[in-house]
């Protein structure tokens, strides 16, 4: 899948309430101010020091926020244009693989050397793009009434919310 991408930089109106920690990648920070641009520096006290906030859209305009940062590095080597071991957030557990994505498709992957994903089992991804297509297709039928449509609609959002937020183990 394709995405396209905006920053803090580009749309300060991006923000990262609701995201939650979803993974892990290595990447030198020389690489992601490279894509993304300069991060955020010390907008958390001492938790943070660097960030980036990125709202990916795929090609058929769901967006995904995406946060990349580092955790609790107290001695502020985040600052330096090696350091690599990046916490990753997102508001749905694809967040990393998006990331990843986007990394490769702006030719600049070729030192990233490892992500640390969870592991969702094959029919989750199903059901979800079911659930996705569902909604595609809902959204072009003309003929119901709103009120069909709207209970339709909420009836698949809430299977692809419990999707999207269901825990599974991680993979190294």
């Amino acid at each position: 899948m394709s995405y396209t991408f905006d920053t803090h930089n580009t749309d300060n109106a991006i923000d990262a309430i609701g995201t939650c920690f979803t993974g892990y990648i290595t990447v030198p920070r020389s690489k992601l101010v490279s894509i993304f641009g300069q991060p955020i520096v010390d907008a958390y006290e001492d938790k943070i020091c660097c960030e980036w906030i990125i709202k990916a859209t795929d090609e058929y305009g769901v967006s995904d926020i995406i946060t990349i940062y580092d955790w609790k590095n107290y001695d502020k080597s985040a600052m330096a244009d090696d350091y690599n071991n990046w916490n990753v957030g997102g508001n749905n557990k694809l967040a990393p693989s998006i990331l990843l994505e986007i990394i490769e498709a702006m030719q600049e992957c070729e030192q990233v050397t490892k992500i640390k994903n969870v592991i969702v089992p094959q029919f989750d991804l199903d059901a979800l793009e079911s659930a996705r297509l569902e909604l595609v297709d809902i959204m072009k039928v003309e003929q119901k009434t709103n009120v069909v449509k709207y209970c339709n609609l909420m009836n698949i959002s809430q299977k692809m919310w419990q999707l999207t937020h269901r825990k599974y183990p991680e993979s190294s």
